[in-house]
């Protein structure tokens, strides 16, 4: 049996945080620290932060989130690229949220030697985005919130308080990286399927005014 693309980054992720979690010099070394990889050229940084995590709880929330967004982004993929060039998009969609949504924070950071940064949170941003576009009205219950609401005004709400939360930035969490995540996210769809565009729309209109 074929594991999807989306488990097995949910599997790795899972195994090199809890890694992290037993050894501070993993983290240390895995870590984003803009001011490590400006001055010591330390470019996988803006990789190896993606695979781990501040805690139990911040480790779940992402892998919940990229478990739920991931099997109809994954599937729409496949389904519009067949199963091996669908899962190699859905592969770099993902890879690529978590690199692309840390260069802000690098520029911004770069000389502050007291800023660090970890989490998936820039590529499950970027795969939750993707999913939107397919899928602007799917109904999802998120956590926190009680009742079902359409994808995209989850992903508004998602995108609110990952502002207020990097605002606050009282923790290592890169809350920044959910809306440069998301950003990449719906780029990469629309440059990867233009047709999302005019689908995402005429969904919302139809439904909501058709």
């Amino acid at each position: 049996m074929t594991i999807s693309v989306t488990v097995g980054l949910i599997l790795v992720i899972g195994l090199i945080s809890f890694w992290a979690f037993q050894s501070t010099s993993i983290k240390g070394r895995f870590i984003m620290h803009p001011y490590t990889v400006h001055h010591h050229n330390q470019y996988y940084r803006f990789l190896s932060s993606g695979f781990i995590h501040a805690d139990f709880m911040h480790l779940a929330f992402n892998c919940y989130a990229m478990y739920l967004f991931g099997q109809y982004a994954e599937a729409f993929f496949m389904n519009a690229f067949g199963e091996t060039q669908g899962m190699i998009n859905f592969f770099l969609l993902f890879v690529l949220g978590v690199i692309v949504s840390s260069v802000p924070t690098f520029f911004k950071h770069k000389d502050n030697p007291s800023y660090f940064a970890l989490g998936a949170s820039g590529g499950v941003s970027s795969v939750m985005f993707a999913a939107i576009m397919f899928y602007p009205l799917l109904p999802l219950q998120f956590i926190l919130i009680p009742i079902p609401i359409p994808g995209f005004i989850l992903g508004i709400l998602y995108l609110i308080y990952s502002h207020y939360a990097d605002k606050k930035q009282q923790d290592n969490i890169g809350h920044s990286a959910h809306l440069y995540g998301a950003i990449f996210g719906i780029v990469f769809t629309c440059v990867m399927y233009p047709s999302v565009m005019v689908s995402f729309y005429e969904q919302i209109v139809n439904r909501y005014f058709g």
